[in-house]
């Protein structure tokens, strides 16, 4: 992402999360997987929008949940160091996991979707815990 790109997004009305501004502009989705644009954008608000330091914490947050929300439980051998590598980039140098401490998001729970008529029909056991592959 180059600041130049987003620039002109962060003046339209129409653009009011760092979301719409994924959708325009595909932030989030190059080479680092939103390890290293997701604070630039999350200053762009601070900068460009007026919004205070926590704000753009919690912008920046969503904005991270959202992009890694479909793709967190696929990930193995160099995906998952990579992702780990994201992980401690946000929650050690970016102090991300402190600041959120401050105003938790709600439980995920509450956001699920209701149920599928079809759930819990079907004669299984019920779920069973997976087994880890890591001793290969």
């Amino acid at each position: 992402m180059r600041p130049q790109d987003v620039a002109p997004w962060f003046k339209d009305p129409a653009v009011r999360d760092l979301e719409d501004v994924r959708r325009r502009t595909r932030s989030g989705m190059g080479p680092c997987q939103a390890a290293i644009c997701s604070y630039r954008l999350a200053a762009r608000l601070v900068s460009d929008r007026g919004l205070d330091g926590a704000s753009a914490t919690r912008a920046m947050a969503d904005f991270l949940e959202t992009r890694w929300r479909g793709v967190r439980h696929v990930f193995w051998g160099s995906q998952l160091r990579n992702m780990q590598v994201t992980t401690g980039l946000h929650m050690e140098l970016y102090n991300l996991d402190r600041e959120l401490m401050k105003s938790p998001l709600p439980h995920p729970s509450r956001n699920l979707p209701p149920p599928l008529a079809e759930e819990g029909r079907g004669g299984g056991d019920g779920a069973q815990p997976a087994e880890v592959a890591g001793k290969r």
